[in-house]
């Protein structure tokens, strides 16, 4: 790259010469100069042949004399000479000097001492003079010619040099800039590789941060269902056990003092504390039972009011003694399903409508078809769910703050919906506190088998 900038920088300089050289005009001048001293000799020669008084010959004559002779002295001194001598021709000028200077003296007589041959002989060497004159211009001129020729030829050639190396230049800067590209989106490519691999990591390592953290939601949400069914465990089964702890004591210590009625009372105390633990054992075992999918899917058409009637009576059996109407409209289509299983939802759903409410306020059981569906809500005026407890209602083993109290176990409602889901269906409320809850179920009139 560096040798062809020293070429141009060569080329540009060698032009600039040329230019300047040409632009002097040296030889254009003395080719005029050379022309007019040839035209004023050949004017003194004439003046001479005719050689007479009249119409101011003679002051004609050294008019032209000074003319001829200052067109000579300007021809001798600089520049001009310096062509003469650039040229290898100042001898030849030299003499022409010479041979001029000799004729000026011999003219600058007063005309009138001039004899007719005398002026014959001068206006002959003055014609000599002028042929001498024309001589030289014509050898300046073609000088001149053969110089500008050269000049030309150095310049062309200068030109060339300049143009092969601007397009080596250019050519070299194209060779340079594509291979600059060429780098450049290689270096793009490699950039956008990386940030690729990058993103690449950056997502994996995203993925498997929100699995960690996922997996970390997950036990934590499981060591908060073990604690919160130990909790419920624990306290649903420490009133049934004290109560056949103390009978049992009782009856040790003082079994001769009972008669046979309160030894009847205490066995039925007794059993109703062991059926309250079988029924909470029971629950426990149906959702793992769910979870397993070992239940039965014994589908067929369920008359839904006939099934909740035999639900309520069955329930009367077992000690729950309030009515629980239930309203449903006389053309209520059959609904696909495991009887036992809906059976069991309903049951749940009737049972936590009477556990959470006052015994002497109403619980109903309303049944409706829609829409492809059977709707089925129990309705309490109970104590109601807190609103910050809802979200998680159907969450196993979660029971509401205002309900640890109370018998339950905290899995019915999550066995409920998981029943219904595996029947297409699902499970949904609304829920005042201090107000009452409305539970409502919904079931395709179309069978419709869901995997858990």
């Amino acid at each position: 790259m560096a040798s062809f900038l020293v070429l141009m920088v060569l080329s540009f300089s060698e032009l600039r010469t040329i230019a300047r050289q040409i632009s002097d005009n040296t030889g254009e001048n003395m080719v005029w100069m050379f022309s007019q001293v040839t035209r004023e000799a050949l004017t003194v020669s004439l003046l001479l042949e005719r050689g007479t008084r009249t119409d101011g010959n003679w002051d004609d004559l050294s008019f032209r004399l000074d003319m001829l002779e200052s067109r000579v002295r300007v021809i001798s001194e600089e520049p001009l000479r310096d062509f003469f001598r650039r040229h290898n021709r100042e001898a030849e000028f030299d003499a022409f000097y010479a041979s001029f200077a000799r004729l000026a003296i011999a003219l600058r007589v007063a005309p009138e001492e001039l004899p007719a041959a005398g002026r014959q002989t001068l206006a002959r060497e003055m014609e000599r003079l002028a042929s001498a004159s024309s001589t030289l211009a014509n050898a300046s001129m073609l000088e001149e010619r053969d110089l500008l020729g050269r000049q030309y030829d150095t310049m062309r050639t200068a030109s060339e040099r300049l143009l092969a190396s601007s397009l080596a230049g250019m050519a070299l800067g194209l060779a340079l800039g594509a291979w600059l590209l060429r780098s450049l989106v290689r270096q793009r490519r490699v950039t956008e590789q990386l940030q690729q691999h990058q993103e690449g990591l950056e997502r994996i390592v995203a993925e498997r941060t929100s699995a960690l953290h996922e997996a970390l939601a997950t036990e934590r949400h499981a060591k908060e269902i073990y604690r919160s069914f130990i909790t419920t465990v624990s306290h649903q089964f420490r009133t049934p056990l004290s109560v056949i702890n103390m009978i049992g004591q009782r009856l040790k210590r003082r079994a001769h003092q009972f008669t046979p009625a309160q030894v009847r009372q205490k066995a039925e105390s007794v059993t109703m504390a062991t059926s309250r633990l079988l029924e909470l054992l029971s629950s426990v075992s149906r959702a793992a039972l769910i979870d397993r999918v070992e239940i039965s899917d014994q589908r067929e058409a369920i008359d839904m009011k006939v099934l909740c009637e035999t639900v309520i009576r069955d329930m009367r059996r077992l000690g729950y003694a309030r009515p629980i109407p239930v309203e449903a409209p006389d053309d209520l289509p059959p609904c696909p399903g495991d009887p036992v299983l809906i059976a069991q939802v309903i049951e749940n759903l009737l049972s936590n409508a009477m556990k959470y409410s006052d015994p002497a306020s109403p619980v109903t059981l309303q049944l409706r078809s829609e829409g492809g569906a059977l709707y089925g809500a129990v309705t309490d005026q109970g104590i109601g769910i807190p609103e910050e407890d809802q979200p998680r209602i159907f969450e196993r083993f979660h029971r509401a703050s205002n309900a640890v109290n109370l018998f339950g176990s905290g899995v019915g409602l999550n066995l409920s919906r998981t029943v219904l889901a595996l029947h297409g269906g699902d499970l949904s409320f609304t829920s005042v506190l201090g107000e009452g809850s409305v539970f409502t179920f919904r079931l395709p009139l179309e069978s419709r088998h869901v995997a858990p």
